[in-house]
């Protein structure tokens, strides 16, 4: 594991993110609540089938949509017209320290300015981007373009806008359909 990676999931102990909160609201296809907390305490620990042991969570699908975020994110840029970047700042809410999180990435502003500002973190975009390398063959997924998605996306999303003052709208895109 990488120190960067390290650090990001040393990050994510300090409170709840987007991709807790529909496992903290038992809507998680993949984790519990108590799977959380234990996550967050380093309690519980799997084998990977190599002999090693990680936090839970760790998986190959979680990997694969690590390595395949920044192919996708070039994706939407094709797509969509907009340029994007990632924000390697932990999102954490003035008011409420356990409010966390780590958008995927911030689209350019309309004038072409950087999505934020370096010296303070502040962000001056209104669009973040969610990327997902889920399948598109769910029965939870709408059509192509549609605003169907699954419950445990459609809070990741909510949970960010709540984090972000200045996001209005995160858009959810999976190249695959």
């Amino acid at each position: 594991m990488t120190p960067q990676r390290e650090e990001f999931l040393a990050r994510r102990k300090q409170g709840i993110g987007g991709s807790d909160i529909a496992s903290v609201c038992g809507l998680s296809p993949w984790r519990s609540p108590l799977d959380v907390y234990y996550d967050k305490l380093n309690i519980a620990l799997a084998a990977d089938g190599l002999g090693e042991s990680h936090p839970v969570g760790q998986t190959a699908a979680l990997w694969w949509g690590s390595e395949l975020e920044a192919l996708i994110a070039k994706a939407y840029t094709v797509a969509y017209g907009e340029k994007v970047c990632r924000y390697n700042r932990l999102l954490v809410h003035p008011e409420h320290s356990f409010f966390i999180g780590d958008v995927d990435r911030l689209a350019y502003t309309e004038d072409g300015k950087l999505p934020f500002i370096p010296r303070t973190g502040e962000i001056t975009t209104s669009t973040g981007i969610e990327i997902k390398t889920s399948r598109y063959a769910s029965e939870e997924w709408g059509a192509a373009e549609s605003d169907v998605v699954p419950m445990n996306y459609l809070l990741q999303v909510q949970w960010y806008m709540g984090l972000c003052k200045n996001l209005h709208g995160i858009h959810d895109h999976t190249p695959f359909g």
